[in-house]
């Protein structure tokens, strides 16, 4: 396999729908279609397979007929993939492999989401699927963002657009910092070196908010009070 792996499982396998069915022995919908267009993109030659771990063993059954020639040696099954049956899914990417969110949740796990970050904004920590429960951030720089930005690319949007719009987003995870987290600290300094009371630290945090936001500048980089 081009870009094969020992040890840690790479951020790019993991984002493929395949690769959590079969390291997690998930559910998958379609599963020839989403195993076919993993290899076809990782330009696979072969598969082994170590047939005394059934955790981990291959499923042949999920490549159409024809696709590979299994090949049994002491313990061990190598599947030659035929690179003509790849080729017709080698336009397919994670993001078009990706089952919709909404087939992988649970309402409740859903609702769940939504009061934390609620409450939590930038340090909420969110139930996922594939994943279970990861800081936001991190979820958002390791997932989402990747997927949105291939989202966008694969609508037409400017690259440069898309790139400068998302990177917006990776600063506030990176830096922790959002338009909540400077309202906050904006009345906590207004209050505390300033010395005014809660209502006038408010008022004056929503009139510097409007003037900031005439600049263009991402509310992460604004200063405080």
């Amino acid at each position: 396999m081009a870009g094969g792996w020992t040890g840690v499982l790479p951020e790019e396998y993991r984002r493929w729908p395949v690769i959590n069915a079969l390291t997690l022995q998930g559910y998958l919908p379609d599963p020839q279609m989403q195993l076919m267009s993993f290899l076809a993109n990782h330009q696979v030659a072969a598969i082994v397979s170590v047939d005394s771990d059934p955790a981990y063993m291959f499923r042949p059954q999920w490549l159409p007929a024809g696709a590979a020639k299994p090949l049994r040696i002491g313990g061990v099954t190598l599947y030659r993939l035929a690179p003509e049956m790849l080729t017709p899914y080698r336009t397919k990417t994670a993001a078009e492999a990706e089952r919709p969110i909404w087939s992988q949740m649970s309402f409740a796990a859903a609702h769940d989401n939504l009061i934390e970050g609620a409450r939590n904004g930038i340090e909420a920590r969110l139930y996922w699927p594939g994943l279970g429960e990861v800081p936001v951030a991190e979820l958002t720089l390791r997932r989402l963002l990747p997927l949105a930005y291939e989202g966008l690319c694969q609508r037409g949007v400017d690259i440069l657009e898309a790139e400068r719009l998302l990177g917006v987003i990776e600063q506030r995870c990176l830096s922790g910092r959002t338009g909540a987290t400077w309202q906050t600290e904006t009345v906590h300094a207004l209050e505390e070196r300033s010395g005014l009371d809660r209502d006038t630290a408010l008022r004056e945090m929503t009139q510097r908010y409007l003037k900031l936001m005439q600049t263009g500048e991402p509310a992460h980089t604004w200063p405080v009070a």
